[in-house]
């Protein structure tokens, strides 16, 4: 990797050092369930089925409602963090200004 790509791809990575919700091709993030302050991206191709965000917040990701992701139900900085533990990369996250 050249070292303006190094240095691109280290700009790109979120906390996890996974790449960052606007890193990703819309067909990369998936799809998408807002909420103020917060747009949560689900890849299903990427999904292991671990748990982690089952566990984790299982009022906010609960496979059995339809959306099964309610973004709504905790605040945007919860939800990044259980985001940042999925071990597939298949969630990811954008934060915005609540209002926006």
């Amino acid at each position: 990797m050249a070292r303006n790509d190094a240095v691109e791809a280290q700009e790109q990575t979120g906390p996890s050092g996974r790449r960052s919700a606007e890193a990703l091709t819309p067909d990369e993030r998936g799809r998408a369930y807002r909420a103020d302050g917060i747009t949560v991206y689900f890849n299903g191709r990427k999904c292991t089925h671990s748990g982690v965000c089952l566990r984790g917040l299982p009022l906010v990701f609960d496979t059995r409602r339809r959306p099964w992701i309610r973004a709504d139900l905790d605040t945007p900085a919860n939800i990044a963090a259980r985001i940042d533990l999925c071990p597939s990369g298949a969630l990811s996250y954008e934060l915005r200004e609540p209002g926006t």
